[in-house]
C-alpha cells in the first residue's frame, strides 16, 4: 500500500511540475498568399513560384521557418497534404519559394497554405 501511495504522490508532483513550466512565447504569423490566385493551372512536374505577402511581419522573428502545403476545402475545413510538403524549411520573410508541382488527383479547389 505504501509502494502505490508514493508512486500516486510522484505522478502527481511530476504532473505539477510540468504544468508550472512556462511556455516560450512564438510569434503567429499568417501572410497571405499572393500567388497563385483562384484559377491558376498548374501542371505535374511543372516549376511554380509561390509568393506570399512579408508586408506587417515581425522583425525579430521566433521561428522563421516553416513549409508550404498544398490542401483543398471540403465541408467547410481546410484538408491539408501535410505528410507530403511541397516546401519545407522554408524562410516565411523571404516571401517566395520555387516548388515543383506533385502528381496529385486533379480537382479544382486546391488551396496552397503555409505553415509556420
Amino acid at each position: 500500500m505504501f509502494a502505490l501511495t508514493n508512486l500516486l504522490f510522484t505522478i502527481s508532483s511530476l504532473a505539477s511540475l510540468a504544468l508550472s513550466l512556462p511556455l516560450n512565447l512564438r510569434d503567429v504569423v499568417d501572410p497571405p498568399i499572393t500567388s497563385p490566385t483562384a484559377g491558376a493551372v498548374w501542371h505535374v512536374g511543372e516549376k511554380q513560384l509561390v509568393t506570399w505577402s512579408t508586408n506587417g511581419l515581425p522583425s525579430n522573428v521566433t521561428n522563421p521557418v516553416g513549409m508550404l502545403v498544398l490542401g483543398y476545402m471540403y465541408n467547410n475545413s481546410e484538408n491539408l497534404m501535410l505528410n507530403s510538403p511541397l516546401a519545407t524549411n522554408i524562410n516565411y520573410t523571404v516571401g517566395q519559394v520555387l516548388i515543383t508541382v506533385p502528381n496529385v488527383e486533379t480537382r479544382e479547389d486546391y488551396i496552397v497554405v503555409c505553415k509556420w
